[in-house]
């Protein structure tokens, strides 16, 4: 037999979204090397990350990940 009282309550669980800071760091290298490759860069030109990101008016990508998650604080799913 089954307790039916076990079946009507509801479970709530929070959804944690977590970006490492080291995926963090490989994703903006990865991003930073592919706009170098695109804008023709050489390794032996001193240009700063800065400097690439203003030349092609992009954001880091994990800014804009940052931007687009929710507050794990906040977030919760429902299951019954």
């Amino acid at each position: 037999m089954v307790n039916s009282t076990a079946l009507n309550k509801k479970l709530i669980l929070p959804i944690t979204l977590t970006v490492l800071k080291t995926d963090a760091w490989n994703v903006d290298a990865y991003d930073q090397w592919c706009l170098r490759m695109l804008l023709g860069i050489k390794w032996h030109q001193f240009v700063q990350n800065d400097e690439v990101q203003r030349l092609t008016g992009q954001p880091k990508p994990t800014a804009i990940v940052q931007s687009r998650l929710p507050d794990p604080f906040s977030v919760h799913c429902t299951y019954e």
